[in-house]
């Protein structure tokens, strides 16, 4: 089964909407993540808070994160991560850890909502796929 590596946008949507098919996808699927997810979520921790309709919200967090495999950046190649914020620059640099772990693993596959992110990923021979697409 090939690695799929998730942005934050798509755990912010399981956590904001409940998005039960997303959380479906995640326990169905090879899940990793950068541990910069932790850092994205903890920045946005209010507003998902705030914009929350889901009930039980510590609960979904705990079974979300049973399914995510976290990768410390330290895993990651030096080379990898300056490649990705090369690639990220001109887009959003926050982006550079997810393309980093992608390219680490080198068979993996990027899942994100943000269509940005996925033009510059696949112009630099990434791939990378819009969930939308996926479900």
């Amino acid at each position: 089964m090939k690695k799929l590596v998730l942005d934050a946008n798509v755990v912010f949507s399981v956590l904001i909407r409940g998005n039960i098919k997303i959380a479906e996808f995640i326990k169905e699927n090879e899940i990793y993540a950068p541990d910069y997810i932790l850092l994205e979520l903890n920045k946005y921790e209010k507003m998902i808070i705030e914009k929350t309709k889901v009930r039980g919200f510590k609960e979904l967090i705990m079974e979300i994160f049973k399914e995510i495999t976290i990768v410390p950046m330290i895993y990651i190649d030096k080379e990898n991560r300056d490649k990705a914020r090369e690639i990220c620059k001109d887009t959003d640099i926050e982006d550079a850890p997810y393309i980093a772990l992608v390219l680490e693993f080198g068979d993996a596959t990027l899942i994100t909502r943000d269509k940005k992110l996925i033009e510059c990923a696949r112009r630099n021979g990434i791939d990378a796929v819009n969930l939308k697409d996926i479900l």
